[in-house]
Parts: structure tokens; C-alpha cells; sequence
């Protein structure tokens, strides 16, 4: 008799696989969700330059003779400079588009951050993490129900089966003397009555994981426990690395943008994609005093509550 085969999605790997999947799926999209471009010309796709900016860590900008001006992805088909810049390459798509002979006084050369890496090996990373962190909590749920394993003769088995669907569904199970020797069948418990609990744990560690991943990408999160007993300076000045890492991102953009501006003569700007707090900070920061944009901020935020 050949053994029944389980349905793909309820196996184990399909689980990693799927848990994996939602995370990295999250993470990406916020990824690609972070910049907003103004000023684009009709042909140049915000999406477009953010997945290859991505993925490869770099594209182009200049301008095609049919499309007009355009940003796309390259490779490198020139020795560098003596700053290790490329200072010749050639725009390609995926539709077999291939622009060479792309230099300094036709192009413009844009980085996704200062390292020129792309950055989706540190968000596969962590999507990774958190996969794992979700499937352990999995496995923690399902351990709370404390499974017994019924050890019996091959003879009885349906009738244990029969007895402990009856129990699931909370129907009484009543089994004859007649059909059942007591004696004949052993209950074991893998557990061994102990199942520790430990949600809770990976709930936090997962909440951490978390809040890491969204710093990285500049996104706004408490990382620090009982969040609600900080006053709001020192809710503000945690905000530092999360500030570095969009200045990470952006001031790249940004130069790219100015120089593209510059060379086509075009209007692009680009900014974080914001309108909290930390989006504001900037506007009103002093070199001379950088505590005076926290203490105006929480001013105005004590203003609007009160």
C-alpha cells in the first residue's frame, strides 16, 4: 500500500520557505518605497531606478537621442580613473537596450549608498532572521498542545485513531473491554510534560530583529524597551543612527541628482520618503546648538498635544 503524500504547502520546508518569503517581501517593498523623486522626466521610472539601485548598487543617467533623458543600469567596460571611478560605461536593459560609450561629460554616475554595494544581501539577511525567528515560534505554538504518542498493537490502531478523533472534536470516546486490552497499548508524551513556553521571548528578540532592519533602512522605530516611559528628547535623540542611515542612501542620490540637474539641465530632486518627526529635524538644526532641534521639536510636539 503506498504511503499518502502530503499536500506541498503543509510541508515543513514549504513553511521556511513561505516565512522566509513574507518577510523579504516586506522588507523590499519598504526598500523600494523609501525615496520620492520629483521632477522626473515622463520617461524615467522612480520604481525603475530604485529596484536597480537595489540590486546592483548603481545606474546611469543621460540622455538618448529617441527617449530623451533616461536612467538605467551599467556595466563598466573601461579602466577606472585613478580614484577608482569608472570613466567609461555602458547603459543595458532588460529588453536588450545597449547605450556604450558613456563618460563624465555625457553621463552622470549614480550610487544606491557612499560603500556602492547593493543592498539586498543585508535585507535577504534579515528577512532570513526573522523567517527563522517566526518558524521557531511555530514550532514553540504547536509543542504547547503536548502531543501523546500511543504505542499499540497494529490490529488497534484505528481504533486509538477513532478514539482520539472523537476526543479532538470533543465528542466521548467509549471503547468496549471486549475490543480493548488495557494492557496492550503504552501513552508517551514527547514532551514529557514540560513544553516550555517561549513565545514571549522570541516575540521580543523578533520585535528587535525588527526595529534593526527598519534603522538600516532609515525607517523611524523604537528600538528601546518600554518606549513609553522616554521623555520625547530622548525618544528624539535615538533617532541618530536612524538619521546616518538615510544619509547613508540619500546623499548620494542627491549628488547624482544635482549633477544631472546641472549637466541636462533638468529640475530632479529627491527626498525620504516622511513626514514624521525626524523628516523635520533637519529643517531646524543648528550646528552651533545640535540640542536646540530637539528642544524646539518637543516644544511643538507638546504645543499640538496640549
Amino acid at each position: 500500500m503506498s504511503k499518502r503524500r502530503k499536500c506541498p504547502w503543509l510541508s515543513a520546508d514549504w513553511q521556511n520557505k513561505l516565512s522566509h518569503f513574507i518577510w523579504l517581501e516586506k522588507l523590499y517593498n519598504i526598500a523600494l518605497t523609501r525615496f520620492e523623486w520629483s521632477g522626473l522626466p515622463d520617461y524615467c521610472d522612480e520604481r525603475y531606478i530604485e529596484l536597480n539601485l537595489l540590486w546592483n548598487g548603481h545606474v546611469v543617467w543621460f540622455e538618448d537621442e529617441e527617449i530623451g533623458l533616461t536612467c538605467l543600469p551599467f556595466v563598466q567596460n573601461s579602466h577606472p580613473d585613478i580614484f577608482g571611478n569608472p570613466s567609461m560605461v555602458a547603459a543595458f536593459s532588460y529588453n536588450g537596450y545597449y547605450r556604450p560609450g558613456l563618460t563624465t561629460e555625457n553621463s552622470v554616475l549614480m550610487w544606491d549608498n557612499l560603500g556602492r554595494t547593493p543592498e539586498i544581501p543585508t535585507i535577504e539577511k534579515y528577512a532570513s532572521v526573522l523567517g527563522k525567528i517566526d518558524r521557531t515560534i511555530d514550532v514553540n505554538l504547536n509543542n504547547q498542545k503536548q502531543p501523546l504518542l500511543i504505542l499499540c498493537d497494529d490490529s488497534e490502531k484505528m481504533t486509538y485513531a477513532n478514539a482520539l478523533r472523537d476526543y479532538e472534536t470533543n465528542e466521548y470516546a467509549i471503547l468496549g473491554l471486549k475490543t480493548l486490552n488495557k494492557d496492550s497499548f503504552q501513552i508517551l508524551n514527547p514532551n514529557d510534560g514540560t513544553g516550555s513556553f517561549n513565545i514571549d521571548k522570541l516575540i521580543n528578540v523578533k520585535r528587535a530583529v525588527w526595529s534593526e532592519a527598519l534603522s538600516f533602512l532609515g525607517v523611524e522605530t523604537t528600538t528601546r524597551e518600554k518606549a513609553e516611559r522616554l521623555t520625547q528628547q530622548e525618544s528624539a535623540l535615538q533617532y541618530g543612527e536612524i538619521e546616518m542611515y538615510r544619509t547613508l542612501h540619500l546623499a548620494p542620490r542627491q549628488a547624482a541628482a544635482d549633477k544631472v540637474n546641472e549637466l541636462f539641465g533638468t529640475s530632479i530632486e529627491v527626498r525620504y520618503r516622511s513626514d514624521l518627526d525626524l523628516s523635520r529635524l533637519g529643517d531646524i538644526y543648528n550646528p552651533d546648538n545640535p540640542t536646540a532641534a530637539l528642544a524646539e521639536s518637543a516644544e511643538e510636539q507638546t504645543e499640538v498635544h496640549v
